[in-house]
């Protein structure tokens, strides 16, 4: 369809009629006019796009599915339903499609809240947000297959040392796991 392109205040789709990209043939369209969050990248979770808008006090999670080069995308502000409780000091946003699932975490948090979708490969069953509470501040986290990797930063309550962690948990659920 295109390459996405995000600036702080519009998106835009970079295509070529032909389908090949050369400084000729090459158009840029705007297709949306939405704010964005410029320091956390937005992730592509499958056939659809995610990205964060910040107010003060909380953040906006929107996501977006392209409608081909020359239809506006479909975009809706999945956030919603959880208006004003996902923080604006998020510093990271995570996706894993193999497992339908966004996640942000912030440096000063230890929670980190989460975004799942559901679907029998028609349409969609269930979307659900709920949150981690963790032992510390998540400095970075990554989804690899079915494997999440969590940096943390913990002090512990017998002393006033930070100590970091690495976390890793499975993102299955199989018996063997």
């Amino acid at each position: 369809q295109g390459l996405i392109l995000f600036s702080e205040t519009a998106q835009y789709i970079m295509f070529a009629d032909n389908g090949v990209l050369t400084p000729t043939t090459t158009t840029i369209r705007g297709i949306s006019n939405y704010e964005i969050d410029k320091l956390i990248d937005p992730v592509e979770s499958g056939t659809t796009m995610s990205f964060l808008s910040k107010t003060p006090g909380y953040t906006r999670v929107f996501r977006m599915a392209t409608q081909g080069q020359l239809n506006n995308p479909d975009i809706h502000d999945i956030s919603k339903v959880v208006s004003e409780w996902i923080p604006d000091t998020v510093t990271g946003m995570i996706a894993s499609p193999q497992n339908d699932f966004i996640a942000l975490y912030g440096t000063s948090l230890d929670d980190m809240y989460f975004f799942r979708t559901y679907d029998d490969g028609e349409k969609v069953l269930l979307q659900s947000w709920f949150k981690w509470k963790l032992p510390g501040n998540v400095l970075h986290a990554v989804a690899d297959n079915d494997d999440m990797y969590l940096i943390i930063k913990a002090v512990h309550s017998t002393d006033t040392k930070s100590r970091y962690h690495i976390l890793k948990t499975s993102l299955t659920l199989t018996p063997e796991n």
